[in-house]
């Protein structure tokens, strides 16, 4: 249904009234239209019906007239056949009769053409004009003209029938009309046409000498169609027809004369037929006929007034009911407009108090009142505009009463939020200055904020404005807190209007709000990052307290506010951590390298001012390494914190140390007038150091190497000083530990010879400038040469040959031992594979191979992409790694070593003796060969010592299945003795110095004579 109305709604919606009444009253005016249009063109229809039926009615009158006349003139004619008798009369009626033609063809003639036929009537008025006939006309044709007669006669009534059919007809409306039209009109000029007839051809008959029989039998039959006139009528006869003239008297007077002179026609011509009439004139016999001629007529007459009559009052009646409706019409459109003008004016009437009462609203009004002087819907309207008013002044009072509050709120949060308190993340006061403001804010009796802390809430902070001193540190137990922690969990606020009913779910804090008097409070949710980390309750004394939705949003914004301060004060915490961790080391909490750095800058600013010095101390710890590869790192890390620790509380306070990274610290003495305040600093740190170190229930002693650079004689900027301090400590370092050094020129200049070397020993390598020297080994107890030790060397174009001595260190401390050693395996390997070329037997040709090599996964690839790229067999390559290998590297070590041996490559331990692994990693290490080192060997003969571990080692290679080489065999003496042991190699320059690759293929060549 509402779809069917949705087009009709939204079209009144887009109107105003004036043009929803306008449109309205067009619609009705058009409905009423509608109605009345049918109704209105029936009546003029029937008017119209009834105009033509009185214009039809009188053509007829003057038609029959017409017929009358030329009955008449008929008649003379005939009369007029043997005698003269008459003839005056003839002429009077034939001008009677041009005269009606005239008038008739004048008055009617269009109205003839409209209702019957305009050609019938001329051919009648042409006929009419022949038959006159003028003084001394032949009338001897009497029986033609008789003929003649008749059939104009007979058209003339033609057309009046046919006017009579298209006019009175379509007016027969009852039964009365009906006879009237069709038995006393119409039927009526008929019979009175025999009557005529009979007449006028009985005057003829009279004036013949002797009446034929045919017409004599002719006359009797004309006389017998008038006794059976009754074929032409329609009613007559009937009991309708008898009523009607009984109720119309003055016709039936007519119509009983004209039966009595219809009977008398009779009469008189069956007379003349007898011969009754022979002694008579024709012009008798017309004369005795014509009454009942004459009553045809006047009943025709009669009838027509009685028409006529109708036809008026019909017209009347219909101009009547015309009028009667153009005046209901015009008074019900009246009255309807009226009514709408009325309804129209009584709806506006009530907008317009509805719209002056929304403006003086719209103005601020509110005590405006409508009142609509109506009982219709407009008055709910207005009631409901008077209710919406008193509520709109209501909430307006209320809105204003929040504004207030708002107002308050938000100074307070504005003052709060610009407070240095919270912002610089001190926690107690922010906390402190919020309860504080809250209070005010809120016009409440006291704040307070718990905190969720380990074992429940703790009162942070409370505001009371009858106790202002502070009761905070109260610990509200969590255990007894489940319902509160529940609440919190799902919700925001919680609100408490009396502490009676509050006690029943949360009787822990009910106990707290009754031991401070608090009958109301309102509990807000404090979160941070989704968890809830406390509440604040806004308390009131008084019960029932309303708690207002801007208080709520106030409190939740406090909340906020609260969560904020929590999280910077946590956030200034973290970075008071992060600025510590960036500024003091994070083990020994010694200042760091950086903040070191800034401070060293600062105090040089202050010693530059006062024109005095300061002295840079760089300490590095002597073999702490050992510390870490036999205890751990954990434990060096122990022990590096000791070691701060004794040092920042032994020395001056002056002094300023520094974790600077490892195993080494900075100190900066400051200020200092000569070197010796520097080196007394230092006296105390080796002081210091004598004293062993507990690790662990161990005692650990160890020491330290000094570097001291003086500001400004050595260094005017933070970073000179500290590097030249680390120079001097490496001059300390070389000086066999434990010792100090202050920086000078000298040192620097070595280390510049340091860099220059490193970088020509890195383009060496780039450039392939390294060559081997190979020192043969030879089976003490066969003399054969059994195989080579390759010793890199570097021919420098302005040092010449430098020693491996000299540059591996550097090498190692750099990183270029692993080019370095990849370099010395390939070059290994092509000389293998070029004395292969050449024809000489492979003997094993042994590298040294470096403990960072080692560590590398490369070496795998490097050995055997030599073997193969040279295609050797792996026995044609070994390699001789030192015995300093720490526990922390022998895992991955003794795997790396597994893996060489895995590809037939001999491994053997160099320099055995001289370093500190143990004989259970020894015992666990894939190898092949021990070999003596030199100082033990160089013992023999001199020192029982050196023999005895010499003999020792010999016995232990032989009891873990290794064989032994004896390195630096330098004299006879040397060999003699180690002739005692069978299955040795030795090694030395007694048996053959180092040689390049051409020295030593000759060795080859003797091994190939010999053989």
């Amino acid at each position: 249904m509402d779809r069917i109305f949705r087009p009709v709604i939204r079209l009144m919606n887009r109107l105003r009234y004036k043009q929803k009444f306008a449109l309205m009253a067009v619609l009705t005016t058009l409905m009423i239209g509608g109605l009345l249009t049918p109704i209105t063109i029936w009546l003029v229809e029937e008017r119209n019906v009834a105009y033509d039926a009185g214009k039809g009615l009188e053509i007829s009158r003057d038609l029959s007239e017409l017929i009358y006349y030329l009955q008449q003139e008929r008649g003379f004619v005939q009369v007029n056949t043997t005698n003269d008798a008459g003839i005056e009369e003839l002429f009077e009626t034939q001008d009677t009769v041009r005269e009606l033609l005239r008038e008739i063809d004048e008055a009617h003639s269009d109205y003839i053409s409209e209702f019957a036929s305009i050609d019938m009537w001329l051919l009648i008025d042409e006929e009419v004009g022949n038959l006159t006939l003028m003084e001394g006309a032949d009338l001897t044709q009497e029986r033609e003209s008789f003929e003649r007669y008749t059939l104009l006669i007979e058209e003339l009534i033609a057309l009046t029938q046919l006017t009579i059919q298209s006019t009175l007809k379509s007016f027969e409306g009852d039964m009365d009309t009906g006879i009237v039209i069709n038995d006393l009109i119409d039927g009526m000029l008929i019979r009175a046409e025999h009557v005529g007839q009979i007449r006028a051809y009985g005057s003829f008959l009279l004036g013949l000498d002797a009446i034929p029989e045919e017409d004599r039998l002719d006359m009797a039959v004309r006389i017998e169609e008038v006794s059976h006139y009754r074929y032409h009528m329609v009613f007559e006869n009937t009991p309708e027809f008898t009523v009607f003239l009984d109720r119309n008297r003055p016709l039936q007077a007519y119509y009983e004369r004209y039966e009595q002179e219809r009977d008398r026609l009779q009469e008189t011509a069956y007379a003349l037929l007898a011969g009754d009439y022979d002694d008579r004139e024709p012009i008798d016999f017309f004369w005795d006929t014509t009454p009942a001629v004459d009553s045809h007529f006047f009943v025709f007459d009669e009838a027509a007034d009685y028409l006529i009559e109708n036809i008026e009052g019909r017209q009347r009646t219909l101009v009547t009911s015309q009028n009667l409706i153009i005046g209901f019409v015009t008074g019900y459109v009246i009255l309807l407009l009226y009514m709408f003008w009325g309804f129209f004016q009584s709806i506006l009437n009530s907008v317009r108090t509805l719209r002056d009462g929304s403006r003086k609203v719209a103005w601020g009004d509110y005590d405006v009142s409508v009142e609509l002087n109506t009982r219709d819907e407009m008055r709910e309207v207005g009631d409901a505009f008077n209710h919406m008013v008193v509520e709109i002044d209501t909430v307006m009072k209320a809105n204003e009463s929040s504004m207030v509050r708002t107002k308050m709120h938000q100074e307070a949060l504005l003052e709060l939020s610009t407070s240095g308190f919270w912002v610089d993340g001190f926690l107690d006061e922010a906390l402190d200055e919020i309860t504080e403001k809250v209070t005010y804010a809120t016009v409440v009796d006291r704040t307070s904020i718990w905190l969720d802390k380990k074992d429940g809430l703790l009162l942070s902070s409370v505001y009371d404005r009858e106790s202002p001193v502070p009761a905070e540190d109260w610990l509200a137990d969590k255990s007894r807190l489940v319902n509160m922690y529940r609440w919190a969990q799902n919700g925001l606020f919680f609100t408490m209007n009396d502490v009676r009913e509050f006690r029943k779910d949360h009787p822990y804090i009910a106990a707290y709000f009754r031991s401070q008097g608090i009958r109301s409070a309102l509990m807000t949710v404090l979160r941070s990052k989704g968890a809830v980390i406390g509440i604040m309750v806004l308390e009131c004394r008084p019960k029932g307290r309303k708690w207002y939705k801007e208080e709520m949003a106030f409190a939740q914004s406090i909340s906020q506010l609260i969560s904020t301060a929590l999280e910077r004060h946590e956030l200034r915490q973290k970075e008071l951590e992060i600025r510590h961790m960036a500024y003091f080391d994070g083990l020994t909490g010694l200042p760091n390298r950086q903040h070191f750095q800034t401070l060293l800058r600062e105090q040089i600013a202050f010693v530059d001012e006062v024109e005095m010095a300061l002295a840079v101390l760089y300490v590095d710890l002597d073999l702490f390494k050992h510390v870490n590869d036999t205890w751990g790192h954990s434990a060096g890390d122990k022990l590096l914190t000791m070691v701060g620790e004794r040092m920042a509380n032994g020395v001056d306070h002056r002094v300023v140390i520094s974790r600077f990274g490892g195993d080494e610290f900075t100190m900066m003495l400051s200020p200092v007038q000569d070197r010796k305040e520097a080196s007394d600093v230092v006296e105390v740190l080796q002081d210091l150091f004598r004293k062993p170190f507990d690790l662990e229930g161990n005692e650990v002693y160890i020491s330290c190497s000094i570097g001291i650079s003086i500001y400004p004689n050595n260094g005017s900027t933070t970073e000179d000083l500290i590097k030249n301090a680390d120079m001097a400590m490496y001059e300390a370092k070389s000086k066999g530990r434990n010792a100090y050094a202050f920086y000078t020129e000298k040192l620097y200049s070595n280390m510049l010879n340091r860099i220059e070397m490193e970088a020509e020993l890195r383009r060496a390598i780039e450039q392939e400038d390294l060559t081997l020297y190979y020192q043969p080994q030879f089976d003490l107890d066969t003399g054969d040469l059994v195989g080579y030790e390759a010793l890199v060397r570097w021919p420098h174009h302005r040092l010449g040959i430098i020693s491996p001595g000299e540059f591996v260190p550097l090498a190692e401390e750099t990183g270029l031992i692993l080019p370095l050693g990849d370099q010395v395996i390939g070059i290994a390997a092509r000389q293998q594979k070029q004395w292969h070329n050449e024809g000489y037997s492979i003997v094993p040709v042994s590298v040294n191979v470096s403990v960072k090599q080692l560590m590398h996964e490369n070496i795998i690839h490097t050995l055997r992409r030599a073997l193969e790229n040279h295609e050797l067999p792996a026995r044609s390559i070994g390699i001789e790694v030192t015995e300093s290998i720490s526990a922390e590297h022998f895992f991955t070590i003794r795997e790396t070593l597994d893996r060489i041996r895995a590809l037939g490559i001999t491994v053997s331990i160099d320099d055995f003796g001289t370093g500190h692994s143990s004989l259970g990693y020894l015992k666990n290490f894939p190898v092949d060969f021990l070999k003596i080192d030199r100082t033990f060997i160089s013992g023999i003969g001199t020192s029982h010592e050196d023999e005895a571990i010499v003999r020792a080692v010999i016995a232990m290679a032989k009891g873990l299945r290794m064989q032994i080489v004896a390195e630096g065999v330098e004299t006879a003496e040397h060999l003699d003795w180690l002739r005692q042991f069978s299955g040795l190699r030795v090694q030395g320059f007694y048996m053959g110095r180092p040689g390049d690759a051409e020295v030593s293929g000759k060795w080859l060549s003797k091994k190939a004579d010999g053989a």
